[in-house]
């Protein structure tokens, strides 16, 4: 329904963004980046997206503040921005929306509520079209991987479970 859609991901954390980009790009999403605010107006300018997942806390500028640039830019008001943050606090939700976006969804990313943002906002496409998933560096079905079944202070389960049983990326993740 929404595969190939094309997502721009503001985050300025690189486990961050390398989580939610493996999530984005396991459901057949083509996913670019941008590491602060500045960067994430700079390409919404540029190039043509189907949404925005933009993290609040960014250098440079932040996800208010580049929310508010794009919005002031008519070709950009329908335009879906969904804050992903850790910002879960009663009253967190409203503010984003405040600021312009349409949604929020909070870190840690769960995938189920993630994705149930993303097909409520993006737009389905009317005709088909090629899903070219970037090469990586790693198998994600790799079983020679192993992961201990527990670790102090982490629910290793619910990890494995948000990275979609991706035990390279959760491996890379600790180590």
């Amino acid at each position: 329904k929404i595969g190939g859609a094309r997502v721009l991901l503001a985050e300025d954390n690189n486990i961050n963004r390398q989580v939610a980009r493996e999530i984005l790009e396991k459901i057949g999403l083509v996913v670019d980046i941008a590491v602060d605010g500045l960067e994430a107006v700079k390409k919404v300018k540029a190039s043509s997206y189907d949404v925005v997942l933009m993290d609040i806390q960014m250098p440079q500028m932040d996800g208010f503040e580049a929310t508010h640039e794009i919005r002031s830019h008519q070709q950009f008001q329908e335009l879906p921005i969904l804050a992903l943050t850790a910002h879960a606090i009663t009253g967190d939700r409203e503010k984003c929306l405040a600021a312009g976006m349409n949604g929020h969804v909070a870190k840690p990313i769960d995938r189920n509520k993630l994705y149930a943002a993303l097909v409520e906002w993006i737009k389905p496409r009317k005709t088909p079209f090629q899903i070219t998933v970037p090469e990586k560096q790693y198998t994600i079905e790799d079983n020679s991987i192993t992961i201990p079944e527990t670790l102090p202070g982490i629910d290793v389960s619910e990890v494995l479970d948000r990275l979609n049983n991706n035990k390279y990326l959760f491996r890379s993740l600790l180590f």
